[in-house]
């Protein structure tokens, strides 16, 4: 996605600041979805209860952090 949105040409400095801010939110999609990936829940016992607060706190962590 990414490299079809860099084909795009740079008519408009609206289009380069949509481009700018649509790659930000990717990449940024891209790290909370390396972090969900790579993290262990704690209290882990076979079962997902405590999924939904783990992505929260996750991508709580990764807002604070800033999108590169």
């Amino acid at each position: 996605m990414l490299l079809r949105l860099d084909s795009m040409p740079e008519v408009d400095p609206t289009v380069r600041e949509l481009r700018r801010r649509v790659s930000c939110q990717i990449i940024g999609l891209h790290e909370i979805l390396d972090v969900v990936l790579g993290a262990r829940v704690e209290s882990w016992d076979g079962f997902l209860r405590d999924w939904d607060d783990a992505v929260a706190g996750i991508e709580d962590e990764v807002c604070r952090e800033g999108w590169r």
